[in-house]
């Protein structure tokens, strides 16, 4: 492009350097977010090919909270608004110098602003020589002037400069002469002329009418529109803006509305596209018209991370990115160069600190390059992650590591013969003096996947990942003849397998032609009928494995089906590291839709998967859980909406009462339900990490890594879905008074005994268009006595453990006994359910040994065991049911129980 010395030359230029100086959308290579709860910054090199970015650890602290990050023009700086804390500083501004070659920030200094000011956001004018801070808790805007050379900020004279009520956002324009802050206490945006020292006075006319409640604010590249997102009807207001004078005029058809409580916004380089985010989990996108009104690109609205707070552009148009408060993530898109549609990258969302906040990119030449790492070394199906008792590695088997920048960005699957390399990545295997290298199936930027060749030497191994010439460092591994994983729907190692039921007059060899009829929670296997699950992991195969053949294998092995054994028929080797196994389930299979399935073979017990069992053969039915009747309308509609409200009491022997009420609004795809296993799970309480299992049978968790500061956590459910807004909040009333649940979390915790016995009710008051008002009722009985508690200290991990309890009401409810048990590396759970009557369970030894031995944790002068086990109570899901208009499925539901400290030996 050539450029000719004229007044719209110089705004164009001016423009490219403005966007490379906002929080708006800059160029790429560099991607900068204030992590507010961390206090901390991170740093992604992002991959200007792919779009994806791999963090720069660890993360660098701030003096302060940060609220937002904004880069000067020259690339060599980064500004940081922090917000105060007495324990770590603010309210600042804090200067950092980035390294330019791997994009590392180095804090230079801050500068502290008005004691109580709650800094909002910050802007370097295009020139370079001026930061610019809103200060939403003093109503004022202060410049600094910039040391070129050094980075360093200093307030000019007669900073600060006085605004409307609320200052949160700062636009600059691409001509450098005016500055645009959005007051959203007073529903303004007031505009001042840029002094040649810094200083700010008022544009004629400002300041300009808006409304209640402003966010954030976005201008385009040509500097001839200025668009503010604002909650007080959830929408864009577009302004004209006049390049001479600065003022602003209404466009026609503001506000354009965005559903949600709409949050951030920014504009692509070419001034085609505008997109807005809100913390309900939607990125909306629109197209801008000549006049600059919005019209709404199909499908309108693209799911993101549940908190979606800002929205982040690369000006080369290619990508997009949205931190998430709640989610602790940063969301990434690629976007579409005609339609402007909305893709999610590979790998995304991509973790951050916690409570990510507005951020800035920047370019910086020659590129960073981004780092090559190996992150995990697992069984492709189990997911066991090391220190689990399943964690070895099988010859034969499908290896996968996860990592950073092992692969190319867009994935690739090998073809036959498997060869060693697959588009430049490979995997070694290094036992000893000996190097085995991986047969290839995947590769992709964050995963790569391989068979280990069924020759290669048992015992104590590393794993490194090449690609394009770069190596990872090593991981350990441990390589054996058997270590079952039972592949599962959502890849993850749990919930539904992938299985499949077959006719009894099949010949069993498991092939594509006769695995025809998968098991879903709608299409149920029969006691009694053959089963298919695909697996990894039963052990070495004789044949070429570059080639796609198959042989019998023979390894003795039991198929547990909830706490039965079914009948082996038949074991397959197959291409690709995978395995399939035949089994006949037993005639009194129990029913349901999470029925437990698990392979113990080679004195190791495989992943805990489910598969869904029912008389009828088609959709199953849990007492606990979904009917057959809900998921036969959830596959009519393709989707179901459910409400789940939770009352979560539990006596910690060792600590007293801890209780928390939860409640999720929640829009699941069919085909999303399918794969879940705890659908409308709420992160509260015991059953949202687990499937609940049919009465009398037992599953167990994957494990996840411990977190010291987090003992005894266990993740929930990541069956992706839509957040529905049920209101500003939920009333619970119980027999301690009333109590709200905010939104958009609907989440209370106390440390006390505020859950107790007696009446509650729930109502959203109003309701929103999503969800209409309703209004649920539950009735709190008495918790069961754990009658045999103080003889269980020590559960031994290789023998059966039995529980007993008193009371309950058997036609209400159904008692729970839980387990966790804390390594210092992995922390891992179990959960059975059993008829409340009964008054006893025993947890068979195959679920206490798929646990880790327990270590021990200290806390303070304390030294507490790595182990819980509990024996509680909840309802069966008639006890609780409430309809309400918006939802399919309603239930207030409750979890209590007594748990104890405990060793798993």
């Amino acid at each position: 492009m050539t450029c000719q010395v004229t007044k719209r030359c110089f705004y164009w230029v001016a423009a490219v350097l403005l966007l490379a100086a906002t929080s708006n959308g800059l160029f790429g290579q560099m991607l900068y977010v204030g992590n507010f709860a961390d206090a901390t910054i991170s740093a992604y090199v992002i991959d200007q090919e792919s779009g994806i970015l791999t963090e720069i650890l660890p993360r660098v602290a701030t003096p302060g909270r940060p609220t937002s990050v904004t880069v000067h023009p020259s690339g060599k700086f980064a500004y940081v608004t922090n917000g105060g804390d007495p324990a770590i500083g603010g309210p600042n501004l804090a200067a950092f110098s980035i390294d330019a070659n791997t994009g590392a920030l180095t804090l230079l200094g801050s500068a502290p602003v008005t004691p109580g000011s709650s800094p909002q956001s910050a802007v370097v004018d295009p020139s370079g020589k001026f930061v610019f801070v809103a200060h939403q808790g003093a109503n004022n805007v202060s410049v600094f002037s910039i040391d070129t050379l050094t980075g360093a900020v200093s307030p000019i004279q007669g900073s600060p400069f006085a605004t409307p009520q609320g200052p949160s956002s700062l636009v600059v324009h691409p001509n450098g002469k005016v500055v645009y802050v959005s007051a959203g206490g007073a529903g303004q945006i007031a505009a001042f002329n840029i002094g040649a020292n810094g200083a700010l006075t008022p544009v004629a006319g400002s300041p300009f009418a808006a409304r209640n409640n402003l966010f954030w604010m976005a201008m385009d590249a040509a500097g001839k529109f200025l668009f503010a997102v604002q909650r007080q009807q959830n929408g864009v207001l577009v302004y004209s803006v006049n390049d001479t004078t600065g003022a602003l005029t209404l466009v026609m058809g503001s506000p354009f509305p965005v559903s949600g409580a709409v949050a951030g916004v920014a504009v692509d380089p070419a001034g085609k596209f505008l997109y807005a985010s809100n913390v309900g989990g939607t990125v909306h996108g629109y197209r801008i018209g000549a006049t600059g009104a919005l019209t709404p690109i199909p499908p309108g609205f693209y799911p993101a991370p549940f908190g979606a707070f800002a929205v982040i552009l690369d000006p080369s148009g290619k990508f997009l990115y949205v931190p998430a408060q709640q989610s602790n993530v940063v969301g990434g898109y690629a976007i579409d160069a005609d339609s402007g549609a909305l893709t999610p990258l590979p790998g995304a969302p991509f973790p951050a600190g916690v409570q990510p906040q507005r951020g800035a990119t920047v370019l910086l030449t020659p590129p960073v390059i981004p780092p090559i790492s190996a992150d995990s070394a697992l069984s492709l199906f189990s997911h066991a992650l090391p220190g689990m008792p399943n964690a070895a590695i099988a010859q034969g088997s499908r290896l996968a590591i996860s990592g950073k920048n092992i692969g190319p960005a867009a994935g690739v699957t090998s073809d036959f013969p498997l060869k060693t390399e697959l588009r430049g990545a490979s995997i070694q295997i290094q036992s000893g003096d000996v190097t085995t290298a991986a047969l290839m199936i995947y590769a992709s930027n964050g995963f790569v996947t391989g068979v280990v060749p069924s020759t290669t030497p048992l015992g104590d191994a590393t794993v490194t990942v090449t690609y394009k010439g770069r190596m990872t460092a090593p991981l350990p591994i441990t390589i054996v003849k058997t270590s079952v994983g039972i592949r599962t729907l959502n890849g993850r190692g749990n919930g539904p397998a992938k299985a499949w039921t077959v006719p009894p007059d099949t010949v069993l060899r498991p092939d594509p032609s006769i695995l025809q009829t998968p098991n879903t929670l709608n299409q149920s296997a029969k006691p009694g009928q053959l089963v298919v699950v695909h697996a990894t992991g039963l052990g070495p195969v004789t044949f070429d494995e570059t080639q796609d053949l198959s042989q019998e294998l023979g390894v003795p092995a039991d198929v547990i089906v909830g706490n039965k054994l079914a009948t082996v028929m038949y074991e397959l080797g197959a291409t690709w590291g995978t395995d399939y196994i035949v089994f006949k389930l037993p005639a009194d299979a129990p029913e349901g839709c999470y029925v437990p399935i698990a392979i113990r073979a080679g004195g190791v017990t495989s992943n805990a998967a489910s598969i869904s069992v029912s008389a009828t053969g088609g959709s199953c039915s849990d007492a606990t859980g979904l009917a057959a009747s809900d998921i036969d309308a959830a596959q009519k509609s393709g989707q179901i909406r459910m409400g789940t409200i939770l009352l979560n009491h539990i006596d910690f022997a060792q600590f007293g009462a801890d209780d928390e009420a939860a409640g999720i609004f929640a829009r699941y795809d069919f085909n999303a339900l399918l794969e879940g296993f705890s659908p409308g799970n709420n992160g509260a309480g015991i059953r949202p990490a687990f499937g609940t299992p049919p009465l009398g049978t037992c599953t167990v968790s994957p494990g996840t890594p411990t977190i010291t500061s987090r003992l005894f956590d266990l993740p929930s459910d990541q069956t992706p879905f839509q957040f529905l807004n049920a209101g500003p909040a939920l009333n619970l009333s119980g027999p301690k008074g009333t109590v709200q649940l905010p939104a958009p979390s609907y989440y209370v915790h106390q440390h006390d005994s505020v859950i107790t016995p007696g009446d509650y009710t729930v109502d959203n008051g109003t309701g929103t268009q999503a969800v209409g008002p309703f209004k649920a009722v539950l009735n709190l009985p008495p918790m069961v006595t754990w009658t045999n508690k103080d003889d269980l200290a020590f559960p031994d991990r290789t023998q059966d453990l039995t529980v007993t309890w008193s009371g309950g009401i058997p036609d209400k409810e159904f008692a729970l006994i839980v387990g966790l048990a804390v390594s210092n590396q992995v922390t891992a759970g179990f959960l059975c359910a059993e008829k409340v009557s009964a008054g006893r369970f025993t947890v068979p030894a195959w679920v206490l040994s798929s646990l880790p031995a327990s270590d021990a944790f200290t806390d303070g002068d304390q030294i507490l065991p790595g182990g819980l086990l509990g024996v509680g109570t909840a309802p069966l899901t008639s006890v609780g049911r409430f309809t309400g208009p918006g939802l399919d499925f309603g239930v207030f539901t409750y979890e209590q129980a007594t748990v104890n400290l405990v060793y798993y030996r």
